[in-house]
C-alpha cells in the first residue's frame, strides 16, 4: 500500500468546526522513529497511523483493525477525536487490505490493549438530506476523585479570579484514559474569559499527578448539556478544539456530582466555540451510585482538502 494522508476534522459535520486530525495509511505500524516524525511535520493536533492488527487478525476479527496516535511531541495510548477520524476515514475510502469497516460494534487494537469501537450508520440520504455516519469509541475506567488543590490556585491558571469558578462545583480529577483536573464555571461567558497560563496549568498537573485541565460549564451552545475547553500543555496543545477522553471524563465527574440518575444516560457536548471552530461531541453511559461505566463517545467528522 502506498503513503496516504487523509486530513479531517471530527467532532462537526461541517469545515467550520471539528478537531484536525491526520490520518495516515501504508506506514509500517513498528515504524515509531517514523511515525513521530511525520507526525511533527504534519503539526496536526493528532496524526493516527492506520493499519492491520496481528493479534485481532489471528481471532479472525471482522476487522483486525490497528490504530496509533501521536501528537507533534509524543505517542498517546487513545486519542477519541483521532479514532473517531479514522473510523470515518476508512469508510469512506472503502476498506483497509481488503477489510470493510462494518455497521455495528467492532475491535481495534491500540498501544496498551484493546477497545471497542462502532459505526452507526446515517439513515436513508434521501428521506433525511446529508445525515452522516457516527463513529463511536468506548472508554474503560472513568472515574472521578477528589483533589488536594486550591481552587484559587485552578482559577489564577485559568486568569479567572476564584469566585469565578462555579460556586457548587468542586474540582476534582477524572480518568478515562488520561487523568485530567476538571471545574466548573457559572456560563459560558466566563468559559470564552479564561486566558490560560500554560506553566501554572502545569504545574498544577504535576502537582496532582494529571496531564490537562479542563473547564466546563452547562447549559452548553449548539443545543448541547455541556460546554467545555480543553489544555494539554503537557502533550504539545495548549488547547484542544473537541477531546473525546475529556468528555469521557466529564461523564464520570457529572455523575459524581449527582447530574445523572442511574440508567443510561446520554447527552451532547459542546467545544472549540472560544477558537472559532465549534465542535459536538455525543456521549452515552450507564450510571449507577455516582459512577460510570460504559462510557461511549461518538461524532461525526468531514474530510477537508490539504
Amino acid at each position: 500500500m502506498n503513503l496516504e494522508i487523509h486530513d479531517y476534522l471530527a467532532f462537526t459535520d461541517s469545515a467550520k468546526g471539528g478537531n484536525p486530525a491526520a490520518v495516515v495509511f501504508g506506514l509500517d505500524m513498528n515504524s515509531d522513529r517514523r511515525m513521530q516524525e511525520l507526525a511533527a511535520s504534519l503539526n496536526a493536533p493528532a496524526t493516527v497511523f492506520v493499519g492491520i492488527s496481528e493479534k485481532l487478525f489471528d481471532q479472525e476479527s471482522v476487522l483486525p483493525l490497528r490504530l496509533r496516535f501521536f501528537t507533534p511531541l509524543l505517542e498517546e495510548n487513545i486519542c477519541g477525536h483521532g479514532t473517531i477520524a479514522a473510523i470515518h476515514a476508512i469508510a469512506a475510502r472503502g476498506e483497509i487490505n481488503g477489510f470493510k469497516i462494518p455497521s455495528g460494534e467492532f475491535q481495534i487494537e491500540l498501544h496498551d490493549g484493546i477497545v471497542n469501537a462502532k459505526l452507526e450508520r446515517g439513515l436513508d440520504r434521501a428521506q433525511r438530506g446529508t445525515e452522516l455516519d457516527i463513529a463511536w469509541l468506548e472508554y474503560g475506567d472513568a472515574r472521578a476523585w477528589e483533589v488536594d488543590i486550591e481552587r484559587e490556585d485552578v482559577a489564577r491558571a485559568l486568569g479567572l479570579e476564584p469566585d469565578e469558578l462555579h460556586e457548587d462545583m468542586p474540582v476534582l480529577a477524572a480518568t478515562a484514559g488520561r487523568a485530567k483536573l476538571i471545574c466548573g464555571v457559572p456560563s459560558t461567558s466566563y468559559l470564552d474569559a479564561i486566558e490560560p497560563d500554560f506553566d501554572q496549568i502545569k504545574a498544577l498537573n504535576l502537582e496532582t499527578a494529571t496531564t490537562d485541565l479542563v473547564a466546563f460549564t452547562f447549559p452548553g451552545r449548539g443545543g448541547c448539556f455541556t460546554d467545555s475547553r480543553h489544555f494539554a500543555p503537557t502533550s504539545g496543545i495548549p488547547e484542544d478544539i473537541a477531546t473525546g477522553n475529556a468528555h469521557a471524563a466529564l461523564a464520570a465527574y457529572l455523575a459524581r456530582e449527582k447530574f445523572f440518575d442511574d440508567g443510561l444516560r446520554i447527552f451532547s457536548g459542546a467545544q472549540g466555540y472560544a477558537l472559532g471552530k465549534p465542535s459536538k461531541l455525543e456521549v452515552r453511559c450507564q450510571v449507577k451510585n455516582l459512577e460510570v461505566s460504559s462510557v461511549w463517545v461518538g461524532g461525526k467528522a468531514v474530510r477537508v482538502e490539504s
